[in-house]
């Protein structure tokens, strides 16, 4: 019989593992890690997405990188991806780690075919998720922490009802904040 704790771990890590290629909400996997496992879900949440990431960098490289570049010229926005990729580098990838309108899985693709080196892929890709993990998993314990009080008015309910809005307010504001940079850094890679 395996270990709940350690069945937790692998299912968080393997879900984000798993989003490296195909769409799976990140969010949604570290806010209900963060709920179930608390402070310790940043571990398989990082771990999961540094994997995941990689294993679309490394397909998108090394076996289906035609099939990507062919993808590309067929679609100008996809192509304006790699295009900032190409000429940005690590810059356009942490702001399109922290948020971007472009799915992870396309991130990775476009990340495989260009020339970026993969010790700069992986370093920023985990420094650039590591806030929005922290955030998530913050949402998760506290949110849990408040469906467990008996009191909504209670120290927890209320600390976890303004650390949820704070946390919210903050991340909606780096969000639009990533987007936009995110968007003029790839419109300047359409032109």
């Amino acid at each position: 019989m395996i270990d709940p704790a350690l069945a937790e771990f692998l299912t968080v890590t393997g879900l984000l593992t798993l989003g490296g290629l195909v769409l799976v909400p990140r969010a949604v996997v570290c806010v209900g890690a963060g709920a179930v496992l608390g402070w310790a879900a940043v571990l398989p949440s990082l771990l999961g997405t540094a994997l995941g990431t990689t294993l679309g960098f490394l397909l998108a490289r090394f076996v289906l990188a035609g099939v990507i570049r062919r993808f590309v010229a067929r679609r100008p926005k996809v192509g304006s991806v790699l295009r900032a990729v190409e000429s940005e580098g690590w810059r356009v990838l942490g702001l399109l780690r922290l948020a971007s309108p472009v799915p992870g899985p396309a991130i990775n693709f476009a990340c495989g075919v260009s020339r970026m080196g993969y010790a700069e892929y992986i370093l920023t890709t985990v420094i650039g998720v590591l806030p929005q993990t922290v955030l998530f998993v913050y949402l998760g314990r506290t949110g849990s922490e408040a469906l467990a009080s008996r009191s909504p008015w209670s120290l927890n309910g209320l600390t976890a009802a303004v650390g949820i809005a704070l946390t919210i307010v903050a991340l909606w504001r780096l969000k639009l904040a990533a987007a936009r940079q995110s968007a003029r850094m790839l419109a300047d890679g359409e032109a």
